[in-house]
C-alpha cells in the first residue's frame, strides 16, 4: 500500500529584487536598518558549565633545561637519526607533523627505506647537537625559547613556543633557520 509519488516544484531561493531606482548597499542597510537595533555582539564571559576546566599547573620543570633536551631530541629526529615517534607526546600535532615530514626527507635523501626505526647511513653521521639555550617566560605556562644548534659544520638557528600543560611543557611552534 504505497502511496504515489506527488510532485511538488522547487522553491524560489533568490533574494527578493530592489525596487527600480535604488542600488547599492546604503540602500540595503536603510531598508534592513529598523529590524536591528543592537550594534554590538552579544558576548557572553561566563565560564560554559559543560566545559572541564583546564588542567591545574603543577610544577613545570626549568623551560631552559627541559628545551634543551627537547631540542636535542627534535634536530635528531628531523636529521633522521631518531624515530618520529619518540617525540610525538613533547610536541603538538601541527610541530609533530612538521618534524616527522622532515624525518621522511631525511629517509629519501639517505637512500634508506622509511621504516619505523632510526636511519643509517649518510644521515646518521651528520654531527648534530645543541651548543646554547636562551629562555624567557612570557606568561606563567608559556616561554619562548631559542637555540643555537652546530648541524656537521653549520650553525643553525632554532626558536621553540612552550606552552605548559598539567605538570609537563609542550613544544607549539618550531622554527629553524
Amino acid at each position: 500500500m504505497t502511496r504515489p509519488l506527488r510532485m511538488l516544484p522547487v522553491p524560489d531561493g533568490r533574494p527578493p529584487a530592489l525596487p527600480p531606482g535604488t542600488s547599492g548597499l546604503a540602500t540595503k542597510t536603510t531598508m534592513l536598518a529598523p529590524l536591528y537595533a543592537q550594534e554590538a555582539l552579544a558576548f557572553d564571559l561566563r565560564p560554559d558549565p559543560d566545559e572541564p576546566p583546564p588542567p591545574p599547573l603543577g610544577d613545570l620543570p626549568d623551560p631552559a633545561d627541559w628545551a634543551r633536551g627537547v631540542a636535542q631530541a627534535l634536530i635528531e629526529v628531523m636529521g633522521g637519526v631518531r624515530p618520529p615517534a619518540s617525540v610525538v607526546r613533547l610536541t603538538s600535532p601541527q610541530v609533530y607533523l612538521a618534524v616527522s615530514r622532515r624525518y621522511g626527507v631525511a629517509a629519501r635523501r639517505a637512500g634508506t627505506p622509511f621504516s619505523g626505526g632510526a636511519l643509517t647511513g649518510r644521515a646518521a653521521t651528520r654531527r648534530l647537537a645543541v651548543l646554547r639555550v636562551r629562555c624567557s617566560r612570557t606568561r606563567t605556562d608559556a616561554a619562548e625559547v631559542a637555540v643555537v644548534l652546530a648541524d656537521g659544520p653549520r650553525v643553525r638557528a632554532m626558536a621553540l613556543e612552550l606552552t605548559g600543560s598539567g605538570s609537563q611543557w609542550r613544544v607549539t611552534t618550531l622554527q629553524i633557520a
